[in-house]
């Protein structure tokens, strides 16, 4: 197949790679972590454990009498940053890095902003939006770009605990290469259009709003919006996608995830995602549990210039150790299970034998996720994951911190 999906793709080459709009979808707080997080086994962010009501009741003894809880009262400042390398499968490679920093306006609302760059490596051959198509040529070209992201984002916590969340900012991304490059690449920007427009460094506004509440003690939904740009260093596109994730928990040792997804391109092309897993608690001793994971991505239309899988479909199994506590999380998954890919159909027929399909064909991985407190007020986080597909290995680590003032 042209690219084969996995957990690594979706989340770094679908629509903006991001599948959704902050590092911690339970929390909806970004590196900020949220201090009383419940402690979630079946989740691939880190979370950080549950910290002492200490220094909140320090802070409302400091209020001014007769004000308990005034509209104006900064508190708990942060800084934090994370670098992430990804290679998503055999066209992306991506290197992101940045920061963030905030702080509380009271004692629900936050503010903070973000800087993050993306360093993105795609090596393509033309076929989908080439002008002619011959399964004979194997040349392929490598392109380069960095794309900027800037944004301010506001975080509301109601009384109920159910957590608002919006952002807004530009993006941009820069090619490292120029017209003169593409002169021997004879591509289109759709088929029997003729045309072909290099990506550009100007602005795009791009942003989110998301909602984090619990109806039930044993029920969490996640929905949010997001508008970014697409992951690509040959065109300039923006995306429009919605997405939700509800966590479902029908008895201790039992828990319930799905999560979908649906990307709406500029071009008029689509993708959407849809994952469930379940998973069961098999050694409570030692922290031991076992999973399923379902999942299936599809797009449209194919296109040379970004990830467009075509029915890429996952049936996994997971074994996971978690140990998680006040300050602390440790998980590691190890995955294995089959994968397969239909064959898209043909735009035009001198195109035969550009689209091919796999049969069900083993895959395997690892992932794993590490989140230490140390001391107060510094949360570090790690994660990582990879996963062998055919003929090569997709990967994506990270690394970050939040230092708390």
């Amino acid at each position: 197949p042209l690219v084969a999906s996995s957990m690594v793709a979706v989340e770094s080459a679908a629509g903006g790679g991001q599948t959704a709009p902050t590092h911690a979808a339970q929390t909806m707080q970004g590196s900020a972590r949220d201090p009383a997080a419940p402690i979630d086994p079946t989740a691939r962010e880190a979370v950080a454990g549950r910290t002492s009501d200490l220094a909140e009741y320090e802070r409302v003894n400091a209020y001014q009498e007769g004000n308990p809880d005034p509209w104006v009262y900064l508190s708990r400042p942060f800084i934090g940053g994370e670098v992430s390398h990804s290679k998503a499968n055999d066209q992306f490679e991506i290197l992101r890095y940045g920061g963030r920093g905030g702080l509380n306006l009271n004692r629900n609302l936050q503010l903070s902003a973000e800087y993050f760059e993306s360093r993105i490596e795609q090596r393509i051959r033309p076929r989908w939006n080439a002008v002619s198509y011959d399964p004979d040529d194997m040349t392929s070209y490598l392109f380069k770009a960095l794309k900027r992201e800037a944004r301010g984002r506001l975080s509301y916590r109601t009384a109920s605990g159910a957590t608002l969340s919006g952002s807004l900012g530009v993006a941009s991304l820069d090619p490292d290469y120029d017209e003169d490059d593409l002169f021997d690449i004879d591509m289109e920007d759709s088929p029997d259009s003729d045309e072909f427009d290099a990506a550009d460094d100007e602005n795009e506004v791009i942003g989110d709003l998301a909602a984090h509440w619990a109806p039930r003690d044993d029920l969490t939904l996640f929905v949010y919006y997001t508008r970014d740009l697409v992951t690509s260093s040959v065109k300039a596109l923006t995306s429009d996608s919605v997405g939700a994730v509800a966590r479902w928990k029908p008895s201790d040792t039992w828990i319930v995830n799905l999560r979908s997804q649906y990307w709406s391109y500029e071009d008029d092309n689509a993708l959407f995602y849809v994952q469930g897993e379940s998973f069961w608690e098999v050694m409570p001793d030692i922290g031991v549990w076992s999973g399923l994971d379902l999942s299936t991505v599809s797009s449209s239309d194919a296109s040379d210039f970004y990830w467009t899988p075509y029915w890429d479909q996952r049936l996994l199994g997971v074994l996971r150790y978690l140990q998680a506590w006040q300050g602390y999380t440790f998980r590691f998954d190890l995955i294995g299970g089959l994968q397969r890919e239909d064959a898209r159909p043909l735009r035009r027929t001198e195109d035969e034998g550009l689209s091919g399909k796999t049969d069900w064909e083993l895959v395997w991985g690892a992932s794993s996720t590490y989140n230490k407190r140390l001391g107060n007020y510094f949360d570090l986080f790690i994660d990582g994951s990879v996963m062998a597909l055919r003929e090569y290995i997709d990967h994506r680590f990270l690394i970050g911190f939040n230092l708390g003032f």
